[in-house]
């Protein structure tokens, strides 16, 4: 979904996993400039947890690739809540109602 963040405060969005079975699905942020059709795209821009992993991969300036997050694979029906804060600059992703 392609939904523009406000600028200032605090928001959140939750997602339910139907399927990891040999899939790549991520969940997180990007900048609208983003090019859905480039390959691995998740390691250049933006901010998102590997569905199936639960490992977090980032673009510049933190280039996360593979970092672990709290062991915390994702099967289906479970869910994802990413929270925003612009105020202090932080993303976190709340795993079945636990902040890792």
């Amino acid at each position: 979904s392609q939904t523009r963040l406000p600028r200032a405060g605090r928001f959140k969005f939750r997602v339910t996993v139907l399927n990891t079975e040999g899939s790549y699905i991520f969940v997180g942020i990007a900048p609208p400039s983003l090019d859905q059709h480039t390959e691995r795209v998740f390691e250049e821009t933006g901010w998102y947890m590997n569905l199936r992993s639960g490992n977090l991969y980032s673009g510049p300036p933190n280039n996360y690739k593979r970092e672990s997050y709290g062991q915390c694979r994702l099967k289906k029906d479970h869910w994802v809540e990413v929270m925003v804060d612009r105020e202090e600059n932080t993303i976190s992703f709340i795993v079945n109602g636990v902040n890792k």
